[in-house]
């Protein structure tokens, strides 16, 4: 049986290796920064605005942030907005708007 602390670290550990950082290893040119936005429409939904990846890799985001932050609260959710540093250079972006 898989003890809730244990389901929870593993949980972390499968989403956060699905994300990279958005500057490439070695990069050392000018950077942006991009920050989600999040409107709040009840203690229990929100409308999300957030980069899901830059030039084709999975980035951190909001949505997943405040779901990670807000597990076992049943559906009360307090939303949580990231920001993060990009290559200011011509990139694709790709953006996703969400109500959840």
């Amino acid at each position: 049986m898989v003890r809730t602390p244990t389901l929870l670290l593993l949980v972390a550990l499968v989403v956060s290796a699905c994300t990279t950082s958005p500057i490439p290893a070695g990069y050392q040119g000018p950077v942006a920064h991009i920050r989600d936005s999040v409107t709040s429409r009840s203690g229990t939904s929100a409308d999300f605005f957030y980069v899901a990846e830059v030039n084709g890799r999975r980035i951190d985001e909001s949505l997943a942030e405040t779901q990670q932050a807000n597990y076992g609260r049943g559906v009360q959710m307090t939303p949580r907005v990231i920001g993060r540093d990009v290559p200011a250079e011509p990139s694709t972006v790709k953006i996703v708007g969400r109500t959840h």
